[in-house]
């Protein structure tokens, strides 16, 4: 059984692949900026098929944050857009400076994460905590610890409702969880005995996407899958860095490998094989400068990834991987600014993430093919 739904996924993924050989030409996007709660910054990181956006924002008028160096900063608060308005969804831990929405499903549950500055025995403490969204409030999401002030965080949830990230147990140790249902605790799933694992996509199917490393060494991230066959890396080396940022219903894999060690990672795609592996397709990013830093950030069910291309000379650009080519968004529709990364797409090839626009600031934008 699980090798007819291997193969199954394999011929999908060949098959968009190969639909996907023919120029990218007619590729064309509107513009949009979708606003603030009236604060100069925004930020978008997640869009579902029904055009719903998730992200943060400043406000207009807020409290003064402070972060763990004592340095004053803007607070951040989550945020859903939709239907061309912005709700403000707040924070709910007394202490946080920032909070983000970073993932909504089909049926609009969102997930995200508060970050927080506390004090332990008169030491100030930063930290996070995953929240879920209830009723227009941040809720926290439960997990048992008996740490005073432990962190935890969530990058995804599918359209069930399963919530991938991860918790930092009592031997401070993070470990990759998931949460069945916002009001369920969270579950350790595949701890390793070296490694610390964080998860940061699922599907519908519930394949688990994450990195692994290990703390106070010079070894590089690991990407790896979770099936139900258990856990894998996509690439089995101590000196190449790998991540991987999600995963589609047919088990295309969007990230990043660098080419080798000590070099920057290249937007990378990891397709099924029909015999059960993965091959890695390494697209690269917009240039040829050896100091080119790119990754893809998400990857819709057509196979189209999007994410980001960066140097140190010339700063950062959106990019999409569309019909085999990989472009430039700010080359593809009239912004007034400059496209700096996109994090995510949805199945109707809505892109939305960061740019920088012409006073200097971030802000969230969606592109909408013509």
């Amino acid at each position: 059984m699980n090798y007819i739904k291997t193969m199954v996924r394999s011929v999908l993924s060949i098959s968009v692949l190969t639909a996907c050989l023919s120029q990218a030409s007619e590729l064309s996007y509107t513009f949009e900026d979708i606003g603030s709660l009236g604060g100069p910054q925004t930020a978008a990181f997640d869009i579902n098929n029904a055009g719903q956006i998730v992200g943060w924002s400043t406000r207009s008028k807020q409290k003064a944050c402070i972060k763990i160096s004592g340095d004053p900063m803007t607070c951040r608060f989550a945020f859903v857009y939709q239907a061309g308005m912005m709700t403000d969804l707040g924070s709910s831990h007394p202490d946080s400076i920032e909070s983000t929405a970073v993932a909504i499903n089909k049926h609009g549950d969102i997930v995200g994460n508060e970050h927080f500055i506390g004090k332990i025995n008169g030491m100030r403490h930063s930290g996070y905590h995953a929240f879920f969204v209830e009723q227009g409030q941040v809720v926290p999401l439960p997990f048992n610890s008996t740490k005073h002030s432990p962190s935890s965080q969530a990058f995804d949830i599918n359209d069930h409702g399963y919530i991938v990230g991860w918790i930092e147990n009592n031997d401070d140790k993070d470990v990759m969880v998931e949460w069945q249902n916002t009001h369920s605790d969270a579950q350790i799933k595949h701890e390793h005995k070296a490694f610390f694992r964080r998860a940061s996509a699922t599907n519908n199917l519930g394949d688990v996407v994450g990195m692994e490393y290990e703390r106070y060494s010079y070894k590089p991230n690991r990407a790896f899958i979770q099936t139900s066959k258990g856990v894998s890396l996509l690439l089995k080396s101590d000196s190449i860095w790998t991540e991987a940022n999600e995963i589609n219903d047919y088990g295309m894999i969007a990230g990043a490998q660098a080419p080798k060690a000590f070099r920057p990672s290249q937007a990378t795609i990891w397709y099924p094989s029909v015999t059960g592996g993965l091959t890695a397709h390494v697209v690269g990013g917009i240039g040829d400068s050896e100091r080119e830093r790119s990754a893809f950030k998400d990857i819709n069910k057509r196979g189209t990834a999007v994410g980001m291309s960066s140097n140190p000379d010339r700063g950062s650009l959106a990019i999409v991987y569309y019909k085999g080519e990989l472009i430039d968004l700010n080359t593809v529709t009239d912004v007034p600014g400059t496209l700096l990364e996109a994090t995510a797409i949805n199945d109707h090839g809505d892109i939305v993430g960061l740019y920088r626009d012409v006073n200097n600031h971030t802000r969230g934008f969606v592109l909408k093919q013509r």
